[in-house]
């Protein structure tokens, strides 16, 4: 749409103003994974080990997991419903765990600021794990954090 040319507006006269506007959502992706990964994108590149053991899945609240070493956690989600989880400990020994989540592609067009918030939990074996968040054309870079997270839950 052309903007119209400027009127003059003169002292006692009227004019009318007309203007629009998009009412952009809150919320542009949302997923708590109890539908399954809807849209979002799993990668796998570990090696060593059971590499297969280390992909992203899909675990029920409470899930139980016996570790090869030290205690034998249970892991839970924020709202007790399913979650994904990349277990590196899992792959076995001698493996390097290698997995990314990626979500859909979100268009931020008309917004000035956004938000990002996620669930995420981090046991400590060994190594370290990274959140790594950019906008693209990537020219804006955001990470890895400085402390070791991995993303369990986006909204």
């Amino acid at each position: 749409m052309r903007p119209r040319p400027l009127l003059p507006v003169c002292t006692g006269g009227t004019i009318d103003l007309t203007g629009s506007a998009t009412n952009l959502p809150t919320t542009l992706l949302s997923n708590d994974f109890n539908s399954g990964f809807n849209g979002w994108a799993t990668e796998n590149t570990s090696t060593g080990g059971t590499v297969a053991d280390a992909a992203w899945t899909l675990r029920p609240n409470s899930y139980f997991y016996n570790a090869s070493s030290g205690s034998d956690p249970t892991f839970s989600s924020n709202d007790d419903t399913q979650f994904v989880l990349s277990n590196s400990d899992d792959q076995g020994s001698g493996g390097t765990t290698a997995t990314v989540l990626r979500s859909p592609g979100i268009n931020t067009e008309g917004y000035s600021s956004l938000s990002l918030s996620y669930y995420h939990h981090y046991r400590f074996n060994s190594g370290r794990a990274i959140v790594d968040a950019w906008k693209f054309p990537p020219t804006v870079r955001t990470g890895p954090s400085s402390r070791p997270t991995v993303p369990r839950k986006a909204r």
